[in-house]
C-alpha cells in the first residue's frame, strides 16, 4: 500500500515537469477520479497524499468521487470531456471492461491522462497497449504489481524466520 501511495505522489510530480518553474499559484488544473467513497482508509490516504503533492507543488487539484461504481466514474469523466471544463490531467482508475471507453473519451479531448492501478485483464491491457502507445495523451500509470508483492513480503518473512531460528538455538543447556 505504502508503494502505490509513493507512486502516486510521484505521478503529482511528475506532472510538475510539464511546467519546470511553477508560479506562486499555478494554472495546472488536475482532476483526481477517487473510484471509491468518502470514508475508504485506502483511497482517503491516496486522496491526502496527492493533496498534498498538489498543494507543494502549486497544482489546482479538484477531487471528485466516485462512490465505489464504475459507471459513475463512467460518467463523470464523460461530463468532464462535455463540458467546457478546463482540466490539464485527469488521474484515475481505468476499471475492467471501460477502460477503452475512458481513454477514448479523453483521448478524444486531448486530455492527458495518469492511470492507477490495473484492474483491467490481459485481453483488456493488450488493447489498451501500455502509455504513450495507442493513446498519445496517457503519459503514465501507477500500479502494484501482486506477484512482486507477495514474493517481497515471502523473502522478508523468510529472512526474519531464518534470523529468528538462527539465534535461538534449537536446544539450550
Amino acid at each position: 500500500m505504502i508503494k502505490i501511495l509513493i507512486k502516486v505522489l510521484c505521478s503529482c510530480m511528475l506532472l510538475s515537469f510539464a511546467y519546470p518553474v511553477l508560479p506562486a499559484s499555478s494554472d495546472i488544473k488536475v482532476v483526481l477520479i477517487n473510484p471509491d467513497k468518502e470514508g475508504r482508509a485506502f483511497w482517503d490516504l491516496t486522496t491526502f497524499i496527492t493533496q498534498r503533492a498538489a498543494s507543494d507543488l502549486c497544482i489546482d487539484l479538484n477531487v471528485i468521487h466516485g462512490g465505489g461504481n464504475r459507471f459513475n466514474n463512467y460518467q463523470i469523466i464523460k461530463s468532464l470531456t462535455s463540458n467546457d471544463i478546463d482540466i490539464d490531467y485527469v488521474i484515475f482508475l481505468p476499471h475492467k471492461g471501460k477502460s477503452e471507453q475512458y481513454f477514448n473519451l479523453l483521448e478524444q479531448e486531448k486530455i492527458p491522462i495518469i492511470s492507477l492501478e490495473r484492474s483491467m485483464d490481459e485481453e483488456e491491457m493488450e488493447q489498451l497497449k501500455f502509455p504513450d502507445e495507442k493513446y498519445k495523451f496517457w503519459l503514465s500509470e501507477v500500479y502494484f504489481d501482486d506477484v512482486q508483492a507477495g514474493k517481497s513480503i515471502g523473502q522478508a518473512l523468510l529472512a526474519k524466520h531464518i534470523k529468528k531460528r538462527i539465534s535461538q538455538p534449537l536446544f539450550s543447556d
